[in-house]
């Protein structure tokens, strides 16, 4: 799969996904370790040029894909809401 995902602070999450890259914005909680992430503000790839829109069908394979590896690899629990 070629999505990487990384949560930088306790609101915001970097998604990198075909060589493009995308901040989600939500809230992280640590006890337990669970970021609440807006499914909405994953609208547009920032480009330095341009903002390019990303599909229903891109968007739903990364929050499937964040959702169902999140524990494994970061140790958070991920839900979009």
């Amino acid at each position: 799969m070629d999505i990487e995902f990384s949560i930088i602070s306790r609101g915001t999450m970097i998604v990198c996904y075909k060589k493009k890259s995308v901040k989600i914005q939500g809230e992280l909680t640590l006890a337990p370790p669970i970021f609440y992430a807006n499914s909405k503000s994953i609208i547009n790839w920032e480009e330095p040029f341009e903002a390019i829109c990303v599909e229903e069908s891109e968007k739903q394979e990364i929050m499937e894909y964040i959702t169902s590896q999140s524990e494994k690899q970061i140790k958070t629990k991920v839900i979009f809401e």
